[in-house]
């Protein structure tokens, strides 16, 4: 068993099926612990407590509503290590993630009535697929420095799409990409 602690800065985007939509990312940022459990040598189930920020900007019908959503994550993944070479350790990760939502805010412009507003645009609960890669590097020990880029991609709908202009039948999901740096023990 290994445990750590991350950070990592994400970019996190809207992905949509709506076709008069157009999005723009976001920079957010995200920390919190890792706990790997090595079943064998070089394969781990991998878990944690991540605390995150997402959002983006979503433009329909010349309204635009800036989203920023905060999460504590549990991820459930699966860790494929290399043996070692020289100081440095390589690997590849998949598997999910279950979001709960903690907070929420959203930005229109133009302003819209406060009595015309929704009481909540962001689902209270998500559920990603992730997968990525990276690295460590040994600093002796058990001890060593991590670096990791992660794909997220939402498999339900993280947007109510009750809110106008949005249409019923269409996907709106908070996805993100994530550079996440990190030391183990």
């Amino acid at each position: 068993m290994r445990l750590g602690v991350h950070a990592a800065p994400t970019v996190s985007y809207i992905s949509t099926s709506q076709p008069d939509a157009e999005t723009s990312p976001a920079l957010k940022f995200g920390f919190g612990l890792i706990a790997d459990y090595y079943f064998a040598e070089h394969y781990a189930f991998s878990t944690g407590v991540d605390i995150l920020s997402s959002g983006g900007s979503l433009t329909v019908n010349d309204t635009v509503r800036d989203y920023h959503a905060g999460y504590v994550q549990i991820p459930i993944t699966l860790k494929l290590t290399t043996r070692e070479f020289g100081y440095f350790t390589y690997f590849a990760r998949f598997g999910g993630g279950i979001l709960i939502n903690t907070n929420e805010s959203i930005d229109f412009d133009p302003d819209i009535p406060r009595d015309q507003q929704l009481d909540s645009y962001i689902n209270p609960f998500g559920l990603t697929f992730k997968f990525g890669g990276g690295t460590e590097y040994s600093f002796g020990g058990a001890t060593s420095l991590v670096a990791e880029l992660v794909y997220h991609r939402n498999l339900i709908d993280n947007l109510n799409n009750d809110a106008g202009g949005l249409e019923k039948n269409r996907s709106f999901r908070l996805d993100y990409v994530a550079l996440s740096i990190g030391v183990l023990f």
